[in-house]
């Protein structure tokens, strides 16, 4: 009997040398004919027949890796396997299997386990779409401010209406409308610049990995709870 599977996810990884080897020694020891294609930012796709040729070509920032694939046939080429992993922001990890139920069932589980081995700490950041949740919060803000002020006004709202606004504070209006557009596009490019949705740490992928994992951890993480504690202490003060 043979079963199949074809998948798309949407994930954040970071594929790491010796992940890398552990996946493609995995699916070696049962598909042994495996290869593997790169789509690089150079625009141009490369194959390679082993690991090893992978690390000759090094990762280097020109040439950085967009997506991988690794896939493995049978001598016959009835079975293959095969596991896409790219940076893109949707459906950017894909599984294809077709094989027997002897190989099949322990590809499917060791790629969900691999999977899901790959997911960083900041998964939750990079997958966040932070224009919508800060202008969705501000909008929701206003509304139970001035749901509130309607509240506590009762009837002299009805019976004093506000009929003029002046320029100055229509100008204080517009910007502070403006504001949380501003910052959550502000958010977003920095959550696509930090916090990718997918990272090779492969070759010299390894050190632009650790230098975005210092400004993740040591600026913007310490930056963000300063400002939580900020705010927090502005409240009770």
């Amino acid at each position: 009997m043979k079963l199949s599977r074809s998948t798309s996810e949407t994930r954040v990884f970071v594929l790491s040398w010796t992940s890398l080897e552990q996946l493609y020694s995995s699916i070696e020891a049962r598909l042994p004919k495996v290869s593997i294609t790169a789509k690089c930012a150079d625009q141009l796709d490369r194959e390679f027949t082993s690991l090893q040729e992978l690390k000759e070509f090094s990762n280097p920032s020109r040439a950085a890796i967009k997506q991988l694939k690794i896939t493995g046939r049978d001598l016959e080429h009835d079975q293959r396997f095969s596991i896409s992993l790219s940076n893109e922001r949707g459906s950017n990890v894909r599984i294809m299997l077709e094989a027997n139920e002897e190989n099949a069932l322990p590809l499917n589980e060791f790629a969900s386990d691999t999977v899901e081995s790959l997911v960083p700490w900041y998964s939750w950041v990079a997958r966040v779409d932070w224009y919508w949740l800060v202008l969705g919060g501000w909008l929701a803000t206003q509304l139970a401010l001035a749901a509130l002020k309607l509240v506590l006004a009762g009837e002299k709202a009805a019976l004093n209406p506000s009929t003029s606004v002046n320029a100055l504070e229509a100008l204080k209006i517009a910007l502070t409308s403006f504001a949380p557009v501003m910052v959550g596009i502000g958010l977003n490019f920095v959550r696509d610049r930090f916090f990718p949705m997918g990272t090779f740490a492969i070759g010299q992928g390894t050190l632009r990995h650790s230098k975005a994992e210092v400004v993740r951890t040591v600026w913007i993480a310490g930056l963000a709870v300063s400002t939580v504690v900020s705010v927090v202490v502005s409240w009770f003060s």
